[in-house]
């Protein structure tokens, strides 16, 4: 895929399973060291999909692409260890931020929060 169908894939606005379907992409075939840059917006994203019998986020299923080896009994490519630890820092630290988000939501300290938003 050239850089704009993936940027058009990763944020088409009809189904959140083409945008799933980039990012599988992304993931198997994308350059270690600029990954980070594509799926870092999308990491909170709070469009729902189902995966199997479970419904998750796009933004949990983009974390659990970079932070696992196993996709669905698959394994995914290996990142380089340097890249690796790097997107294993970020994806804690967006999960941290969600967690307080709702935290406050639940609070009642932020009426129009939405998770993505």
């Amino acid at each position: 895929m050239s850089h704009n169908q993936l940027q058009d894939t990763l944020s088409h606005p009809d189904s959140p399973y083409i945008r799933a379907i980039g990012f599988l992409y992304l993931r198997y075939v994308g350059e270690p060291e600029s990954m980070d840059r594509w799926f870092q917006p999308y990491l909170l994203d709070d469009q729902e999909l189902a995966t199997g019998r479970d419904k998750v986020t796009l933004g949990e299923f983009v974390r659990t692409l970079f932070d696992s080896r196993n996709f669905q009994g698959t394994l995914l490519p290996r990142l380089p260890s340097s890249v690796e630890q790097e997107l294993r820092v970020q994806l804690l630290q967006a999960e941290q931020v969600g967690k307080r988000g709702q935290q406050h939501y639940k609070n009642g300290r932020m009426q129009t929060f939405r998770l993505g938003a």
